[in-house]
């Protein structure tokens, strides 16, 4: 037997990988999260009654952009051949920053509702929740992201902890007592960037390649 006939006989089916996938895992995961938080504390009555506030929408929709901005180019520099930049995230992580800037401003003019939210007894119910739902999202994605190569891998393991911390931000979101932009922009900032962090500091370590 020649050493192609060897070659040939050890060569196995190989699944493709699918980069779309990794909507399907956040947004199951997400689901499953959410499902568990609403389980354990509730839903926010207005969020129960069908009528959220503006102040939840805008901070739902924020969350969910920024965690979607992120999946996408996580994405995209999952395989070498669309690897290619996307910058979507930064746009949105910009828009996001809108509430930090504000909870700043709120600081430097001396406002009550400042420091109402720092010292809010739900703080670290949100950061706990936050941080637990983005672990139980980043998982099986770090699974799926095994499977690929990407090209940046420091880049791709920041885009995990971006986006997982949003949608985990998002799942406790429904809950949240809180209805000031000075707590989105301390509490929900502080969760998200704790999760990019971690993702940046912990998930190169198993896709690496």
């Amino acid at each position: 037997m020649s050493v192609i006939d060897n070659l040939v006989d050890d060569l196995e089916p190989v699944v493709p990988f699918r980069p779309a996938l990794a909507f399907v895992i956040a947004a199951i995961t997400m689901l499953l999260a959410a499902t568990i938080v609403s389980y354990f504390f509730g839903l926010r009555p207005d969020i129960a009654a069908g009528n959220p506030l503006q102040i939840v929408l805008i901070r739902s929709v924020t969350l969910l952009l920024l965690g979607a901005a992120a999946l996408q180019a996580l994405s995209k520099s999952a395989l070498p051949s669309i690897g290619t930049q996307d910058n979507g995230w930064k746009w949105a992580l910009a828009f996001a920053a809108a509430f930090p800037a504000l909870t700043l401003f709120s600081w430097w003019q001396g406002n009550s509702i400042f420091y109402t939210a720092f010292a809010s007894p739900s703080r670290v119910t949100c950061l706990s929740v936050t941080l637990a739902s983005a672990v139980f999202i980043a998982v099986p994605l770090v699974l799926w992201l095994r499977k690929g190569a990407s090209v940046n891998i420091n880049r791709s393991a920041l885009l995990v902890g971006i986006a997982s911390g949003a949608f985990g931000a998002f799942c406790y979101n429904l809950y949240c007592p809180s209805s000031s932009i000075e707590y989105v922009g301390m509490w929900y900032a502080a969760g998200i960037a704790m999760s990019a962090i971690a993702g940046r500091l912990v998930v190169p370590t198993f896709i690496r390649w």
